[in-house]
């Protein structure tokens, strides 16, 4: 007996020596799970002529920031294990006033993998007034903060959406997720929809005029701002719609 037990214990030591001797290996020719890599890729172009930007991610998160520059400067960071690094794709294409950004991570199946990656979407703009900005995602946040333009649509299938001092019309959409927006002045139309969250708007100075429209189908609907009647404050202004089937909406003074 003691003869049986001791070569299954010597066995059992030698399939550990083998996998870890295996493992090395596999680190030497970076083929290891414990192989990470840095993604970091980096493009930019000429915002002279640029008026219309369009960002698309699938998995990773975008942030759209404002700085002292002339161009349109894009940054794709992340990390991801060796042998998947190929997968991570950034594309900037321009075509007459449009600038066209894509980030991506190929969506396909790793067989024994340990470290699933990702990465982070980052487009710095000018300081300068754009037409229009489209931000789209499948499954990850979008933030904008600071950034003038006329008219913003921004689309999370599944994240939230963050717009911080956003100048001009916005138009906010996401399946699952919360919308938050903060505005020092609501002085264009807003309209924001989700199915499964909350949606909220903060702004710094009370409006003289507003006319509202809060349909919330499972949730409360909040609307804490000086002097509003019936949902409006004076007459015309700018429209705030918001929209959501199972959450709450909310409008309301920085201060609340």
């Amino acid at each position: 007996m003691k003869s049986k037990t001791k070569k299954i214990i010597t066995f059992a030591f030698v399939l550990i020596a083998v996998a870890i001797f295996g493992n090395i290996l596999l680190y030497i020719f970076n083929k290891s799970p414990f192989n990470l890599t840095v993604i970091n890729y980096t493009k930019s172009v000429s915002a002279a002529n640029i008026s219309d930007i369009r960002v698309m991610s699938n998995t990773g998160d975008v942030n759209i920031i404002p700085y002292d520059g002339t161009k349109v400067l894009v940054h794709m960071k992340g990390t991801s294990e060796h042998r998947w690094a190929d997968d991570y794709q950034l594309m900037v294409e321009e075509n007459g006033n449009q600038v066209t950004i894509e980030a991506k991570q190929l969506e396909k199946k790793h067989i024994f993998a340990i470290y699933s990656g990702g990465y982070e979407l980052q487009v710095q703009l000018p300081q300068k007034v754009f037409e229009r900005l489209q931000v789209q995602t499948k499954t990850a946040n979008i933030n904008v903060e600071g950034i003038q333009v006329k008219q913003s649509f921004l689309e999370a299938s599944n994240g939230n959406i963050t717009a911080g001092e956003l100048q001009g019309i916005i138009n906010g959409v996401t399946g699952a997720g919360d919308i938050n927006v903060q505005l020092q002045t609501i002085d264009n139309d807003i309209e924001a929809n989700t199915k499964y969250g909350n949606i909220t708007i903060i702004t710094q100075v009370a409006p003289e005029a507003i006319q509202t429209n809060l349909r919330s189908g499972l949730g409360k609907e909040s609307i804490l701002l000086p002097n509003v009647k019936d949902g409006s404050i004076g007459t015309g202004g700018p429209n705030v719609k918001l929209t959501s089937e199972v959450g709450d909406l909310a409008l309301l003074m920085a201060n609340n």
